[in-house]
């Protein structure tokens, strides 16, 4: 099975926060709320060979910084001169993730658009660390796809409506299958409702992870 070693995120979660008077975070209607404080926990199923085993993991939001002039959160803290990132909600309630290097930035760009239409398309940028030491990383590019923007997912939680949105990341093979597909359901102004993580090993596709909202505090 191939791995993906993801700086946040994500790979889910290990998210990311603090609260700042900065207008660009500050947004009464977001899909993925960022707040210190905000935590979310969720009942996790990983397969192997079609056998479940389940689990549950937490996320709690933690820390804010300022970062070349971008304010944002994250769950782990900030050493001064290593890859890092930060997510922030812009004026339109987006989901946006800020990558910097050197205390630099680097990129930033959309995770999850809020007003984001059935079949839009747009291109997200993460960032994943080389070394052991995380002091090296490289940017991919990602084409996020909104899949549907009004379905109603259950979860241990309750019923939430939600967007779905899905990516492919690690890359594609020389016949360009995916390695890995990752489809995120998202409810306005609650975040991530339901995650599901395909793999694809010679030419076939198996759920690997699946994580639904089993409880969540938003401040």
């Amino acid at each position: 099975m191939k791995t993906i070693k993801i700086l946040l995120i994500l790979s889910m979660f290990g998210m990311l926060i603090t609260s700042c008077e900065n207008d660009e975070n500050i947004n009464q209607s977001s899909i993925y709320p960022l707040n210190v404080g905000n935590s979310w926990t969720y009942k996790e199923i990983t397969y192997h060979k079609g056998t479940p085993y389940i689990s549950s993991s937490s996320m709690e939001l933690k820390y804010n910084y300022t970062i070349d002039g971008e304010n944002g959160f994250t769950i782990i803290p900030y050493t001064k001169g290593t890859p890092f990132a930060l997510l922030q909600n812009d004026k339109e309630g987006n989901l946006v993730l800020c990558l910097f290097d050197a205390d630099t930035l680097i990129t930033k760009s959309i995770w999850f658009k809020k007003n984001a239409k059935k079949n839009d398309k747009w291109i997200f940028q993460d960032m994943y660390f080389i070394n052991e030491e995380n002091s090296k990383c490289f940017i991919e590019e990602k084409e996020v796809s909104c899949i549907v923007t009004d379905t109603l997912i259950n979860t241990p939680k309750g019923k939430f409506i939600c967007k779905g949105y899905k990516y492919h990341p690690g890359g594609f093979d020389q016949n360009n299958n995916p390695a890995h597909t990752f489809i995120y359901y998202l409810s306005e102004n609650i975040g991530i409702v339901k995650f599901l993580h395909y793999e694809h090993d010679f030419s076939k596709s198996y759920l690997f992870k699946e994580r639904l909202l089993i409880d969540y505090s938003i401040k």
